[in-house]
């Protein structure tokens, strides 16, 4: 398990180090592509890898999927390079989300903030956000990626 991280961020650093340096459009398409193919079974520890942006890769706990009426619950982890909460730096957080997919809406209800990548190092916030309604999934967003994963 330990070696799947550390593939895991050694190909994320890659990628970001390749996206942030100014290289050809099509070696960065190239790269994207062969991302695209390696993150469907890319995996670190439990996590999987669905979807990535310039300074955020977007995880879900595939053993962590409840199903509960048509709600699923599941633990997602957001590892980020530009993260603050309470002016301090964080490189990851982990979130407890509900999805209805019948009524195609999402929410939070808890959220964990880490000093390190991949829900390591310390703890520095975290918050109950149960009482929070539920919202609807934004077309185009990270959460409709989820979503879809989950619900269709």
């Amino acid at each position: 398990m330990k070696n799947a991280t550390v593939r895991n961020e050694s190909f994320r650093e890659c990628i970001m180090r390749n996206i942030s340096s100014g290289k050809s459009y099509i070696r960065n398409v190239i790269l994207f592509g062969l991302f695209a193919a390696w993150s469907t079974n890319c995996s670190a520890g439990s996590w999987y890898l669905l979807e990535a942006s310039d300074d955020s890769f977007f995880y879900i706990d595939k053993s962590t999927v409840r199903n509960d009426k048509n709600i699923l619950r599941v633990w997602e982890l957001i590892d980020t390079t530009n993260g603050f909460v309470d002016n301090q730096k964080i490189k990851s957080y982990k979130e407890h989300r509900e999805y209805d997919c019948n009524k195609e809406t999402h929410r939070t209800v808890y959220v964990v903030h880490y000093s390190d990548n991949m829900g390591g190092g310390n703890v520095l916030h975290s918050i109950s956000t149960i009482y929070d309604p539920f919202n609807p999934i934004v077309p185009g967003s990270v959460t409709e990626t989820i979503f879809n994963y989950l619900c269709r």
